[in-house]
Order: structure tokens, then sequence, then C-alpha cells
């Protein structure tokens, strides 16, 4: 099970070891969750895949892409705590 949110943000950074490793393994881990993500909702699991989102979560998908470093700065085209993820989920058939 993957938390999201405050977990993921608030991680060790290089947990001793080099950073290039350190964010290789990142990388990897990020690309396993996407994919298991996208297996779930390909799936219709959608109560497995709210699963994944601890209760901090949040879903956020700036408007400018990388270059919009946080929300406070710009417009989204979506941001959506836990609670929003669950509606969302609930209303698809």
């Amino acid at each position: 099970k993957v938390a999201l949110g405050r977990a993921w943000r608030d991680r060790p950074q290089a947990e001793g070891r080099p950073l290039i490793a350190a964010e290789a393994t990142r990388e990897r881990e990020l690309a396993a969750l996407v994919a298991d993500e996208a297996m779930l909702l390909d799936a219709g699991r959608f109560a497995d895949w709210l699963a994944l989102w601890d209760a901090e979560a949040r879903y956020w998908v700036p408007l400018a892409g990388a270059a919009q470093a946080d929300d406070e700065h710009g417009q989204s085209l979506a941001d959506e705590d836990r609670m929003l993820l669950a509606l969302c989920a609930a209303r698809v058939p």
C-alpha cells in the first residue's frame, strides 16, 4: 500500500545513499505507483485505488505544469483532497 500526500512529501531525502541513486529509486517507485493506479482505475477497482491515498493526500495538477512550483501562484486543473476523491470514486458506476 502506498501512502501519498504528507508521507511522500516528508520522506527522508537521501537515506544515506548518493542523491542520484536515491532519486533514481524514487523515480522507479513513482513509475510503479502510476502503473498501479492505472491498473486499478482501468479495472474499475475504485475502492482499491482510493485506498492508495492517505487521509491528508491531495491530488494537485497545476495549470502551468512543471513551471508552476506551488499552488499559491497560479491556477490548477485539479486540486482535490481525499474527501473529494472519495466522492468522485463513489459517483462512478
